[in-house]
């Protein structure tokens, strides 16, 4: 929630003032004022409430903990679907001021608030309902059969976000080659605060069931590890690989450079790296599964050895009486 509310806070404070004709250093003195108050008032904070602030790894045991954490296959698959995630949150915005300005004439600003409203109205519904839904209907993730009917639905959420995907795509590239079907954009919008919602209702899920079966000392290192891969896969790579992509596809194709079919293209990319998604759900359900079989054979032995001790007790109650 704080780095939801942070990034989101930034996203319009940022907007507001680009839009607004101010130069954009302003955003930097602003992001530069806001850090020197966080670190202002952590040295004022008496060292009594920051005693219990302590990493859980000891010094010297990072790159065995990095090690522990590659070899957990639901830690590993649950993070690269979350960065598949989160780098379409990043790669859509950063693309879509300039998609929509030269696709459908929008000015900046209709350009801009679009994404503000879109984004903001997509990701609320689905930070909103979705972990709700999840806790209501199925029951939390208090259990490894919880955690794969979790699993289960937001796969189903994924295959969503797949068919939106593909709609959007079509949409996009229908409008440029002239159909009429294609000549609004509200139908886009509407697509996109679906494919928003859909892809924010897993987030929080997925990161709760990436660090379900470490222990209790072990999670916030874990979390930190995964909050640094999707940094950079995401928020990183998001902006950086549709634009080495457009550059190619444009090259290849004698594309106007920043033209409509290029950023469209690059749009595509993105939607694309999304579905990645499906298989690393799909990955990691298959490991909890296993689990649970795992489980279950361990329950079902000391079952089956009371039952064959218990025969054997009656047989020799019946030999000798």
């Amino acid at each position: 929630m704080a780095a939801g509310i942070g990034s989101g806070l930034g996203s319009v404070v940022s907007s507001l003032v680009l839009q607004s004709g101010l130069s954009y250093t302003i955003v930097f003195i602003l992001q530069g004022c806001a850090l020197g108050m966080l670190g202002l008032g952590m040295s004022l904070t008496s060292s009594a409430v920051l005693s219990g602030m302590r990493t859980s790894c000891a010094p010297g045991t990072i790159g065995l903990s990095l090690v522990d954490l590659s070899r957990n296959k639901m830690y590993r698959w649950t993070t690269l679907a979350l960065s598949t995630f989160y780098f379409g949150m990043a790669g859509i915005p950063y693309l879509w001021i300039r998609v929509f300005r030269h696709t459908w004439n929008l000015s900046e600003a209709d350009a801009t608030y679009s994404s503000l409203i879109v984004g903001g109205i997509g990701s609320g519904f689905g930070v909103t309902l979705g972990p709700r839904y999840l806790d209501r209907v199925i029951g939390g993730f208090n259990s490894a059969m919880n955690i794969k009917r979790c699993l289960e639905v937001i796969r189903i959420w994924s295959f969503v976000v797949l068919i939106l995907s593909v709609i959007c795509i079509t949409y996009l590239f229908g409008h440029l080659l002239g159909l009429g079907l294609f000549r609004s954009v509200v139908p886009l919008w509407a697509c996109f605060v679906l494919l928003f919602g859909f892809i924010s209702a897993g987030l929080a899920p997925l990161t709760v069931i990436s660090v379900h079966d470490m222990p209790e000392d072990s999670r916030s290192f874990a979390v930190g590890v995964q909050m640094t891969v999707r940094q950079l896969f995401a928020f990183t790579c998001g902006p950086l690989l549709p634009g080495i992509v457009m550059d190619m596809l444009g090259n290849a194709f004698h594309w106007t450079p920043g033209g409509a079919m290029q950023l469209c293209a690059g749009f595509a990319f993105v939607l694309l790296v999304v579905m990645l998604a499906i298989p690393f759900l799909g990955r990691a359900l298959a490991t909890v599964e296993q689990q649970i079989a795992v489980s279950s054979s361990s329950q079902e032995r000391p079952a089956t050895a009371a039952v064959g001790n218990n025969s054997i007790v009656s047989n020799c109650h019946t030999r000798h009486p």
